[in-house]
């Protein structure tokens, strides 16, 4: 499965199939064959159509699933308040009235 990763594979598959074309052009001595030789160039360009579409599938996958670990686990993290610090802005002072009779009150 790794192996099929890598560009080199698939390099390796296109030129099997360019080889496969080649001898497609070539005139066949029987028709049987003629018509086996398509069969089989379609079916493999058939098996790499949904080889790649896969491929892209797994990848997007794979993507959708570090984009939900980051939203998830990461980013909540990194930005998490540790504490919450209150510092007052101001500081009223209400003094209640002893009620001295010399004082006015205001």
């Amino acid at each position: 499965m790794e192996q099929q990763q890598r560009p080199a594979y698939i390099k390796a598959m296109l030129r099997d199939i360019e080889e496969q074309r080649k001898r497609l052009m070539q005139p066949a001595l029987f028709e049987e064959l003629q018509s086996e030789r398509e069969q089989q160039l379609s079916l493999q360009e058939l098996e790499w159509e949904l080889h790649a579409k896969d491929y892209i599938e797994r990848m997007k996958q794979m993507v959708m699933a570090e984009q939900q670990r980051i939203i998830e686990k990461v980013l909540p993290k990194r930005y998490a308040l540790a504490t919450v610090d209150l510092q007052p802005l101001a500081i009223e002072y209400v003094i209640r009235s002893t009620g001295n009779p010399g004082k006015e009150r205001l």
